[in-house]
């Protein structure tokens, strides 16, 4: 039996999106295109001629387009998939349908931007949200009636050794680049917890060498820490009792469920997708209140393995590679 072939866009090879290219050419013949996004007019205008030559050269070849995030990218693919009469099925990450103004986050902020993201969503036969959060979003924003959740995957076979020593260490992973971005995920008030709490070993990861300037003066209890290998990532995990996610809007939280599988308690904002993955097994923050944050994580630091044990088992029942692997060939073969 022919394999059906699949034309898969995308912008930036992270780990979501190369889950699910591999997850794809287990059973079908994927081609990649990279749509190399730019500040600059007329290097955007190039990448768009160059996206049009393709599909006019190739589409007929495919019969499935893939689409990950909707945004510029994402725009003629779906176009000319209408057009002829392929099947198109787009992913939907969050961050194409965020919109945090103070901070320009997010695509749906900017006006022309948000005309490529709301075709794609509109036109696309098929929609996979990433969290029943941005489902909802979604359903609110562009009033599109059928939203396909598929949570994202862990894969827990990269995770060969779940055997944990807790120390009572407090820890966040994130992925800072660029200012905005040490509100957004809540860095800084992670820092201003971890001054209330000098007793106790706080840890970030994910800094860039650029923005650890911003954190200063880092208090003598807290470790920054750029970026590290996933094996190395794993490592820190085994060895934090108390995962914290204080960010301002998560669409799921990838480090969390990491973080969950290694029995570490979590405590998060209540916003965005976060309740959704952390469920009933840690502690939430209504609101940024250093002092409620600060008895949350004592609670945890002192809860017994019950919490983290669960937590655990909550992933491996819900958010695996395997789980999302089952549902998107129920997608695409449907």
């Amino acid at each position: 039996m022919k394999r059906k072939r699949i034309l898969f866009f995308y912008t930036s090879f992270s780990s979501f999106v190369q889950i699910d290219y591999e997850i794809l050419s287990e059973k079908y013949e994927v081609t990649k295109y990279k749509f190399v996004n730019s500040k600059n007019l007329f290097s955007m205008l190039w990448e768009f001629i160059k996206q049009v030559l393709f599909l006019f050269r190739n589409l007929f070849t495919f019969d499935i387009v893939y689409c990950w995030f909707a945004t510029y990218h994402s725009f003629l693919p779906i176009l000319f998939g209408r057009l002829f009469k392929k099947t198109t099925i787009l992913v939907i990450g969050g961050y194409d349908i965020a919109s945090i103004p103070e901070l320009n986050y997010g695509f749906m902020v900017n006006s022309f931007r948000k005309f490529f993201t709301r075709f794609s969503i509109k036109n696309a036969h098929k929609s996979i949200a990433v969290s029943h959060y941005i489902s909802n979003e979604i359903k609110n924003k562009i009033a599109i009636p059928n939203i396909n959740v598929v949570y994202p995957g862990v894969d827990i076979e990269n995770f060969k050794n779940l055997k944990h020593k807790k120390k009572k260490i407090i820890l966040t992973v994130t992925s800072v680049n660029i200012k905005k971005q040490i509100q957004l995920k809540g860095v800084d008030f992670f820092r201003e917890v971890a001054l209330k709490m000098p007793e106790y070993k706080f840890i970030i990861i994910g800094i860039s060498n650029g923005m650890k300037k911003y954190l200063e003066p880092i208090p003598e209890n807290v470790e920054v820490i750029g970026n590290i290998k996933h094996d190395k990532l794993q490592n820190f995990y085994r060895k934090a009792k108390v995962y914290c996610q204080f960010s301002m809007v998560e669409s799921f939280g990838l480090a969390l469920c990491e973080s969950m599988l290694y029995c570490c308690v979590g405590v998060v904002n209540k916003v965005g997708a976060l309740p959704e993955v952390l469920g009933d097994t840690g502690f939430y923050l209504d609101d940024k209140n250093i002092p409620n944050a600060v008895n949350l994580i004592n609670l945890a630091l002192n809860e017994d393995n019950n919490l983290g044990e669960k937590a655990k088992k909550r992933v491996i029942e819900n958010f695996t590679c395997r789980k999302r692997k089952v549902k998107l060939f129920e997608l695409i073969e449907n």
